[in-house]
């Protein structure tokens, strides 16, 4: 039997956050899944804790574009296990090949646009949690 995975949301909008926690919850029953709207909530848990998969808005406060992405990274980068993230943003100058590019060394898995499609997110999700269950075999 495999360990379960932790997937951290992070998201400041509280009505985003309820609906894909929610969603989330749904669709992986099997995955522990903690949504916080907080920086600094999400750097303490992230010490306190692995995630396997973090869910994370691009711009959240106290942040500048990706700094958090960047500084889980680092946090995590003398671990064997880094986490995937997929990012997620409402910013339509932010185009996936550009954040992309300038994301692509830090595990950084894909990005999603806001609103986000609930089967995009799902579709999404699935593929990462398929990708890291085959990475433990």
């Amino acid at each position: 039997m495999h360990e379960r995975l932790n997937l951290l949301l992070v998201e400041e909008n509280q009505t985003c956050r309820e609906t894909m926690h929610k969603k989330l919850c749904s669709e992986f029953p099997e995955v522990n899944i903690q949504a916080t709207c907080s920086y600094d909530e999400a750097i303490d848990l992230l010490k306190s804790k692995h995630y396997d998969l973090i869910l994370c808005d691009s711009f959240l406060p106290k942040t500048k574009r990706i700094h958090f992405v960047n500084e889980v990274c680092e946090m995590t980068s003398f671990s064997f296990k880094n986490p995937l993230i997929i990012v997620v943003t409402g910013d339509i100058g932010v185009k996936k090949d550009s954040f992309g590019n300038i994301a692509k060394h830090i595990c950084v898995a894909d990005v999603l646009y806001k609103p986000i499609d609930q089967n995009d997110l799902i579709q999404k999700v699935s593929e990462v949690v398929r990708t890291i269950m085959r990475s433990r075999l």
